[in-house]
C-alpha cells in the first residue's frame, strides 16, 4: 500500500478483516465495482486496474490495483441535499394546502358580501342616497375582484397539480371570440376603448373546452383593454390555414420589452414596463390561459414592440367539419374561473 493508505490506518486492518475487504472487491469488473466499502466510518469506491507483466502484456496477470476513493463527504452532502429538497418539498405542499384551505374559507363569506352588496345596489331594499350608493358599488367592485383572485388560485392550484378535468368536445371557437367581446364592450367602454370584431360569421371548430376556452379568450380581450391607451382599438381575428385555426387579440399599449415570456407567463408575476403593468391584475391569468391551453393541445404566444402595442395569438387545430354536435358558446354565467373550479370539485371529475 502506499503512504496514503497507510496514513489511512489500513496497515493496521487485521488479516481476516482484510481478507473480507478484498472478497468484496470484484477483480472480474475493471476500473470500477458496484458496491462501497467501510473502513472506520469511512466510506470508499474501489477501482480495480488489473496489472499485466512489462515483459509479456499478452500473458497472464500479476494481479490487481485496488484504489479505495473515499466518498465520505460526497454521501454525506448528497444525503444533506436530498434532506433540503424533502424539506423544500413538504414546505411548499403546506404552503400549497394552507393557500387552498384559505382560499375556500374566503369563498362562503365573499358569496354572502357580493349577494348582499347586490341586493342593496338592485333597489329592492328600498331607495338609497348617492352618498351611500357610491362606497357600496366601490365595494361590490373589490369584492367581485377579490372573488376573482380567490378563484384564481384555487385554479392555479389545480392545474399546476394536474387535477383538473376537461371536456375534450366540439366548440366553434368563432362563437366564443364574437361572445367575449360583445360582453366585454361596458368594460372598454369605461376605459374609452373601441373593440373590433372579425368581420362575417366567422366559424372554426377545435376540440376542447367551451368553459376553460372562454376563459382563455376573456383573459386575453381583458388584458388589451387594460393595458390599451385611451381612446386606442382592441382588434379581435380569427383565421384558419392548413387545418389549424389561430385566434388573435392585437392592442394598442405600450408594448412588452423582449425576454419577458417568463414574466408574462409566470406564476404571480407582472412585467414591470414603466409602471404600466405594476398594479393591474394578479398574476394569474396569462399562467393560468397558457396552462388551460396546454391542457387542450393548443398553444399561446405573443408578438410586440415597444410602443407599437401587443398580439396575443392562440392556436389550434381544426377538426372535421361533418361534426354535428358543436358546443357554440359557454354559459355566459360560468366563464370565470369559479366555474372551472367548481367542476372540478364534481365526483365525477375526481381523478386517482
Amino acid at each position: 500500500m502506499n503512504t496514503a493508505a497507510k496514513k489511512r490506518g489500513f496497515c493496521k486492518v487485521p488479516k481476516d478483516e482484510a481478507a473480507a475487504l478484498l472478497a468484496t472487491i470484484d477483480t472480474r469488473s475493471l476500473r470500477t465495482t458496484e458496491a462501497s466499502v467501510t473502513i472506520d466510518e469511512r466510506v470508499y469506491d474501489p477501482r480495480v486496474q488489473e496489472i499485466e507483466s512489462p515483459l509479456d502484456p499478452d500473458g497472464t496477470i500479476l494481479g490487481w490495483s485496488v484504489t479505495l476513493v473515499d466518498i465520505t463527504d460526497r454521501i454525506a452532502i448528497t444525503r444533506a441535499l436530498e434532506n433540503a429538497l424533502l424539506r423544500a418539498d413538504e414546505a411548499n405542499r403546506a404552503k400549497d394546502e394552507f393557500i387552498s384551505a384559505v382560499s375556500h374559507e374566503l369563498r362562503t363569506p365573499l358569496t354572502s358580501l357580493k349577494g348582499g352588496l347586490a341586493l342593496a345596489l338592485s333597489g329592492r331594499l328600498g331607495d338609497m342616497d348617492d352618498r351611500v350608493r357610491s362606497p357600496l358599488e366601490i365595494a361590490q367592485r373589490n369584492g367581485v375582484r377579490l372573488s376573482r383572485l380567490v378563484d384564481n388560485i384555487l385554479l392555479s392550484q389545480k392545474i399546476d397539480g394536474d387535477a383538473l378535468s376537461l371536456d375534450q368536445q366540439p366548440v366553434d371557437l368563432g362563437a366564443l371570440l364574437k361572445d367575449s367581446l360583445e360582453e366585454n364592450q361596458m368594460f372598454a367602454a369605461e376605459q374609452r376603448i373601441k373593440l373590433v370584431r372579425p368581420k362575417g360569421d366567422q366559424s372554426a371548430i377545435i376540440t376542447g373546452d367551451a368553459f376553460a376556452l372562454r376563459q382563455i379568450i376573456d383573459n386575453l380581450v381583458s388584458n388589451a383593454i387594460k393595458f390599451s391607451d385611451p381612446d386606442s382599438i382592441v382588434e379581435g381575428a380569427l383565421s384558419v390555414s392548413d387545418g389549424h385555426v389561430r385566434l388573435s387579440i392585437k392592442d394598442n399599449g405600450r408594448g412588452i420589452p423582449d425576454g419577458m415570456e417568463d414574466q408574462v407567463f409566470g406564476r404571480f408575476a407582472q412585467v414591470k414596463n414603466g409602471g404600466q403593468f405594476a398594479t393591474q391584475g394578479s398574476g394569474l391569468g396569462l399562467h393560468i390561459s397558457q396552462q388551460l391551453a396546454r391542457q387542450m393541445s393548443g398553444k399561446i404566444f405573443y408578438e410586440s414592440e415597444v410602443g407599437q402595442g401587443s398580439v396575443f395569438h392562440m392556436d389550434y387545430a381544426t377538426i372535421a367539419a361533418h361534426q354535428v354536435k358543436v358546443i357554440h358558446a359557454a354559459d355566459p354565467d360560468a366563464t370565470d374561473a369559479s366555474a372551472l373550479q367548481h367542476r372540478g370539485d364534481l365526483p365525477e371529475n375526481a381523478q386517482v
